[in-house]
Protein backbone atom coordinates (compact mmCIF):
# COMPACT_ATOMS: atom_id res chain seq x y z
CA UNK A 1 0.00 0.00 0.00
CA UNK A 2 1.62 3.51 -0.99
CA UNK A 3 2.06 6.15 2.08
CA UNK A 4 -0.19 8.67 0.67
CA UNK A 5 -2.90 6.30 0.45
CA UNK A 6 -2.30 4.99 3.87
CA UNK A 7 -1.86 9.18 5.16
CA UNK A 8 -5.41 9.32 3.22
CA UNK A 9 -6.82 6.51 5.23
CA UNK A 10 -5.60 7.60 8.66
CA UNK A 11 -7.11 11.14 8.13
CA UNK A 12 -10.34 9.80 7.07
CA UNK A 13 -10.30 7.64 10.75
CA UNK A 14 -8.73 10.83 12.96
CA UNK A 15 -11.88 12.83 11.41
CA UNK A 16 -14.04 10.19 12.14
CA UNK A 17 -13.56 9.89 15.30
CA UNK A 18 -13.52 13.20 16.45
CA UNK A 19 -16.49 14.25 14.41
CA UNK A 20 -18.25 11.06 16.73
CA UNK A 21 -16.27 12.39 19.59
CA UNK A 22 -17.74 16.12 19.05
CA UNK A 23 -21.43 14.78 18.08
CA UNK A 24 -21.65 12.35 21.31
CA UNK A 25 -20.38 16.09 23.40
CA UNK A 26 -23.45 17.65 21.90
CA UNK A 27 -25.77 14.67 22.66
CA UNK A 28 -24.23 14.94 26.41
CA UNK A 29 -24.83 18.33 26.57
CA UNK A 30 -28.63 17.61 25.35
CA UNK A 31 -29.47 14.55 27.74
CA UNK A 32 -27.38 15.47 30.71
CA UNK A 33 -27.67 18.81 31.55
CA UNK A 34 -30.66 19.83 29.48
CA UNK A 35 -29.54 21.96 27.07
CA UNK A 36 -31.02 22.47 23.85
CA UNK A 37 -28.38 24.90 22.22
CA UNK A 38 -24.59 25.10 22.41
CA UNK A 39 -23.56 29.30 21.62
CA UNK A 40 -20.16 28.53 20.10
CA UNK A 41 -18.16 31.85 19.24
CA UNK A 42 -17.80 32.70 15.18
CA UNK A 43 -20.47 29.65 14.74
CA UNK A 44 -23.25 30.75 16.68
CA UNK A 45 -25.94 29.01 18.37
CA UNK A 46 -26.56 24.85 17.33
CA UNK A 47 -29.36 22.75 18.49
CA UNK A 48 -27.30 19.94 20.45
CA UNK A 49 -29.45 17.12 19.57
CA UNK A 50 -29.72 17.62 15.32
CA UNK A 51 -26.60 18.55 15.23
CA UNK A 52 -24.82 15.75 17.38
CA UNK A 53 -26.79 13.51 15.74
CA UNK A 54 -25.30 14.88 12.15
CA UNK A 55 -22.01 14.57 13.59
CA UNK A 56 -22.16 11.37 14.72
CA UNK A 57 -23.57 9.93 11.24
CA UNK A 58 -20.55 11.98 9.57
CA UNK A 59 -18.05 10.34 12.18
CA UNK A 60 -19.43 7.19 11.43
CA UNK A 61 -20.25 7.53 7.65
CA UNK A 62 -15.95 8.87 7.21
CA UNK A 63 -14.92 5.63 9.60
CA UNK A 64 -16.87 3.09 6.66
CA UNK A 65 -15.67 4.85 3.84
CA UNK A 66 -12.44 4.96 5.30
CA UNK A 67 -12.46 1.00 6.56
CA UNK A 68 -14.10 -0.03 3.10
CA UNK A 69 -11.17 1.78 1.30
CA UNK A 70 -8.76 0.43 3.55
CA UNK A 71 -9.97 -3.07 3.17
CA UNK A 72 -10.07 -3.32 -0.70
CA UNK A 73 -6.46 -2.01 -0.84
CA UNK A 74 -5.70 -4.65 0.95
CA UNK A 75 -7.66 -7.21 -0.90
CA UNK A 76 -6.02 -5.87 -3.78
CA UNK A 77 -2.44 -6.24 -2.55
CA UNK A 78 -3.51 -9.83 -1.34
CA UNK A 79 -4.77 -10.82 -5.17
CA UNK A 80 -1.51 -9.37 -6.57
CA UNK A 81 0.48 -11.42 -4.05
CA UNK A 82 -1.54 -14.58 -5.11
CA UNK A 83 -1.15 -13.67 -8.72
CA UNK A 84 2.60 -13.46 -8.40
CA UNK A 85 3.09 -16.33 -6.19
CA UNK A 86 0.71 -18.23 -8.84
CA UNK A 87 2.67 -16.93 -11.90
CA UNK A 88 6.00 -17.88 -10.15
CA UNK A 89 4.63 -21.90 -9.65
CA UNK A 90 3.15 -21.31 -13.50
CA UNK A 91 6.67 -20.47 -14.81
CA UNK A 92 8.41 -22.98 -12.55
CA UNK A 93 5.91 -26.20 -13.85
CA UNK A 94 6.43 -24.67 -17.44
CA UNK A 95 10.11 -25.14 -16.88
CA UNK A 96 9.59 -28.37 -15.29
CA UNK A 97 7.42 -29.62 -18.27
CA UNK A 98 9.67 -28.63 -20.88
CA UNK A 99 12.23 -30.68 -19.31
CA UNK A 100 10.15 -33.73 -19.06
CA UNK A 101 9.12 -33.22 -22.39
CA UNK A 102 11.84 -32.45 -24.04
CA UNK A 103 13.52 -35.78 -22.21
CA UNK A 104 10.52 -37.96 -23.76
CA UNK A 105 11.35 -36.15 -27.19
CA UNK A 106 14.89 -38.41 -27.03
CA UNK A 107 13.54 -41.55 -25.34
CA UNK A 108 10.30 -41.00 -28.40
CA UNK A 109 12.88 -41.17 -30.88
CA UNK A 110 15.65 -43.98 -29.24
CA UNK A 111 12.25 -46.21 -29.35
CA UNK A 112 11.57 -45.43 -32.71
CA UNK A 113 14.85 -46.20 -33.67
CA UNK A 114 15.28 -49.44 -31.73
CA UNK A 115 11.99 -50.99 -33.76
CA UNK A 116 13.20 -49.72 -37.03
CA UNK A 117 16.89 -51.18 -36.16
CA UNK A 118 15.28 -54.86 -35.60
CA UNK A 119 13.27 -54.42 -38.32
CA UNK A 120 16.13 -54.62 -40.58
CA UNK A 121 17.63 -57.45 -39.13
CA UNK A 122 14.41 -59.34 -40.56
CA UNK A 123 14.04 -61.01 -44.01
CA UNK A 124 13.55 -58.88 -47.64
CA UNK A 125 10.51 -58.90 -49.33
CA UNK A 126 10.96 -60.47 -52.52
CA UNK A 127 11.74 -57.19 -54.21
CA UNK A 128 14.12 -56.57 -52.04
CA UNK A 129 11.79 -53.29 -49.86
CA UNK A 130 11.92 -53.43 -46.31
CA UNK A 131 8.70 -55.70 -44.82
CA UNK A 132 5.97 -53.65 -43.06
CA UNK A 133 6.37 -53.16 -39.42
CA UNK A 134 3.10 -55.15 -37.40
CA UNK A 135 1.49 -52.37 -35.02
CA UNK A 136 2.22 -54.07 -31.84
CA UNK A 137 5.94 -53.53 -32.71
CA UNK A 138 5.42 -49.97 -31.93
CA UNK A 139 3.36 -50.16 -28.85
CA UNK A 140 5.95 -48.10 -26.82
CA UNK A 141 6.38 -45.58 -29.20
CA UNK A 142 2.43 -45.13 -29.56
CA UNK A 143 2.55 -44.76 -25.74
CA UNK A 144 4.98 -41.85 -25.54
CA UNK A 145 3.26 -40.39 -28.71
CA UNK A 146 0.19 -40.57 -26.14
CA UNK A 147 1.81 -38.77 -23.82
CA UNK A 148 2.25 -35.72 -26.23
CA UNK A 149 -1.16 -35.79 -27.85
CA UNK A 150 -2.37 -35.69 -24.05
CA UNK A 151 -0.60 -32.15 -23.37
CA UNK A 152 -0.73 -30.76 -26.92
CA UNK A 153 -2.87 -32.31 -29.37
CA UNK A 154 -0.85 -30.71 -32.02
CA UNK A 155 2.60 -31.68 -30.81
CA UNK A 156 5.13 -31.89 -33.17
CA UNK A 157 6.56 -35.11 -32.26
CA UNK A 158 3.19 -36.51 -31.92
CA UNK A 159 2.37 -35.47 -35.57
CA UNK A 160 6.04 -36.55 -36.59
CA UNK A 161 6.09 -39.83 -35.52
CA UNK A 162 2.40 -40.38 -35.81
CA UNK A 163 3.19 -39.93 -39.73
CA UNK A 164 6.38 -41.90 -39.58
CA UNK A 165 4.98 -45.06 -38.38
CA UNK A 166 2.01 -44.95 -40.17
CA UNK A 167 4.32 -45.32 -43.08
CA UNK A 168 6.31 -48.02 -41.30
CA UNK A 169 3.52 -49.75 -40.92
CA UNK A 170 2.37 -49.51 -44.67
CA UNK A 171 -0.62 -47.02 -44.41
CA UNK A 172 1.54 -44.04 -46.54
CA UNK A 173 -1.55 -42.10 -47.45
CA UNK A 174 -2.44 -41.99 -43.53
CA UNK A 175 0.58 -40.44 -42.92
CA UNK A 176 0.16 -37.58 -45.09
CA UNK A 177 -2.84 -36.53 -42.63
CA UNK A 178 -0.20 -36.12 -39.45
CA UNK A 179 2.19 -34.78 -42.30
CA UNK A 180 0.51 -31.99 -43.63
CA UNK A 181 -1.15 -30.94 -40.26
CA UNK A 182 2.94 -30.68 -38.65
CA UNK A 183 3.28 -28.47 -42.09
CA UNK A 184 0.44 -26.22 -41.32
CA UNK A 185 1.31 -25.37 -37.73
CA UNK A 186 5.22 -24.77 -39.23
CA UNK A 187 4.17 -22.65 -41.43
CA UNK A 188 1.83 -20.81 -39.06
CA UNK A 189 4.71 -20.17 -36.24
CA UNK A 190 6.22 -17.03 -36.29
CA UNK A 191 10.15 -16.15 -38.31
CA UNK A 192 12.03 -16.42 -35.17
CA UNK A 193 10.66 -19.98 -34.39
CA UNK A 194 11.10 -21.30 -38.06
CA UNK A 195 14.77 -19.72 -38.29
CA UNK A 196 17.58 -20.94 -36.41
CA UNK A 197 20.01 -24.18 -36.76
CA UNK A 198 18.89 -26.95 -39.19
CA UNK A 199 20.09 -29.94 -37.59
CA UNK A 200 18.20 -32.55 -35.66
CA UNK A 201 19.32 -31.63 -32.45
CA UNK A 202 17.11 -28.50 -32.57
CA UNK A 203 13.95 -30.26 -32.71
CA UNK A 204 14.44 -32.79 -29.32
CA UNK A 205 15.86 -29.43 -27.83
CA UNK A 206 12.28 -27.81 -28.28
CA UNK A 207 9.20 -29.26 -26.58
CA UNK A 208 7.11 -28.35 -28.90
CA UNK A 209 8.55 -30.67 -31.59
CA UNK A 210 9.02 -28.38 -34.40
CA UNK A 211 11.75 -27.50 -36.33
CA UNK A 212 13.36 -26.56 -39.88
CA UNK A 213 14.98 -30.16 -40.66
CA UNK A 214 11.93 -31.98 -39.81
CA UNK A 215 9.73 -29.77 -41.92
CA UNK A 216 12.10 -30.55 -44.34
CA UNK A 217 12.07 -33.94 -44.60
CA UNK A 218 8.38 -34.45 -43.98
CA UNK A 219 8.23 -32.46 -47.25
CA UNK A 220 11.22 -34.55 -48.82
CA UNK A 221 8.86 -37.69 -48.20
CA UNK A 222 5.76 -35.95 -49.47
CA UNK A 223 7.57 -34.91 -52.53
CA UNK A 224 9.18 -38.55 -53.06
CA UNK A 225 5.69 -40.24 -52.81
CA UNK A 226 3.72 -37.50 -55.12
CA UNK A 227 6.78 -38.23 -57.70
CA UNK A 228 6.13 -42.23 -57.37
CA UNK A 229 2.31 -41.18 -57.94
CA UNK A 230 3.09 -39.34 -61.09
CA UNK A 231 5.28 -41.96 -62.42
CA UNK A 232 2.75 -44.42 -62.40
CA UNK A 233 -0.12 -42.35 -63.39
CA UNK A 234 -1.30 -42.83 -66.85
CA UNK A 235 -3.76 -39.64 -67.22
CA UNK A 236 -1.43 -37.10 -68.42
CA UNK A 237 -3.55 -34.27 -66.45
CA UNK A 238 -3.33 -36.27 -63.30
CA UNK A 239 0.34 -37.04 -63.54
CA UNK A 240 0.66 -33.21 -63.90
CA UNK A 241 -0.79 -32.71 -60.96
CA UNK A 242 1.17 -35.11 -58.92
CA UNK A 243 4.34 -34.01 -60.56
CA UNK A 244 3.16 -30.13 -59.50
CA UNK A 245 2.57 -31.14 -56.25
CA UNK A 246 5.82 -33.33 -55.81
CA UNK A 247 7.94 -30.17 -57.24
CA UNK A 248 6.28 -27.53 -54.56
CA UNK A 249 7.43 -29.98 -51.46
CA UNK A 250 10.78 -30.40 -52.70
CA UNK A 251 11.23 -26.69 -53.07
CA UNK A 252 10.25 -26.19 -50.02
CA UNK A 253 12.38 -28.82 -48.51
CA UNK A 254 15.44 -27.17 -49.94
CA UNK A 255 14.22 -23.59 -48.35
CA UNK A 256 14.25 -25.19 -45.25
CA UNK A 257 17.40 -27.65 -45.46
CA UNK A 258 18.95 -26.32 -48.07
CA UNK A 259 21.65 -28.99 -48.51
CA UNK A 260 18.75 -31.69 -48.91
CA UNK A 261 18.69 -34.92 -48.15
CA UNK A 262 20.28 -37.90 -49.69
CA UNK A 263 17.40 -40.67 -49.07
CA UNK A 264 15.64 -42.66 -51.14
CA UNK A 265 15.85 -39.91 -54.21
CA UNK A 266 17.91 -36.67 -53.23
CA UNK A 267 16.00 -33.86 -53.03
CA UNK A 268 18.02 -32.37 -55.66
CA UNK A 269 17.61 -34.88 -57.85
CA UNK A 270 13.85 -35.16 -57.66
CA UNK A 271 13.80 -31.36 -58.23
CA UNK A 272 15.67 -31.96 -61.67
CA UNK A 273 13.61 -34.40 -63.03
CA UNK A 274 10.01 -33.26 -62.30
CA UNK A 275 11.09 -29.65 -63.78
CA UNK A 276 12.25 -31.75 -67.20
CA UNK A 277 9.43 -33.91 -66.74
CA UNK A 278 6.96 -30.92 -66.07
CA UNK A 279 8.37 -29.88 -69.73
CA UNK A 280 7.93 -32.79 -71.23
CA UNK A 281 4.50 -33.26 -70.05
CA UNK A 282 3.76 -29.38 -71.04
CA UNK A 283 5.29 -29.85 -74.70
CA UNK A 284 3.44 -33.37 -75.23
CA UNK A 285 0.46 -30.92 -74.50
CA UNK A 286 1.04 -28.44 -77.06
CA UNK A 287 1.31 -30.80 -79.64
Amino acid sequence: MCNSFFTIIVVGVMLSLFFVLVGTYFLIKRFGRRKTEIDLTFIGKLKTTETGLVLIFIGIFLFAYSSSNYLREKRSELVKEELTSARKNVESISLQLKAVMTKAAKRLWMEYKDVIAKSENLEKTRNGEKPWIRTEKFNRVHALIGFFQEIDPLNGHALYFSGEVKRWEGHIDESHHFFYKFIEVFDSLPENQKAGSTGSESCYENENGYCRQRSAWIRHLLALDFFEAGNKERDIDTKKRFYEESLMHTVNALRDYPQGFVQFIPTQVIKTKLKKELDDLNLESIK
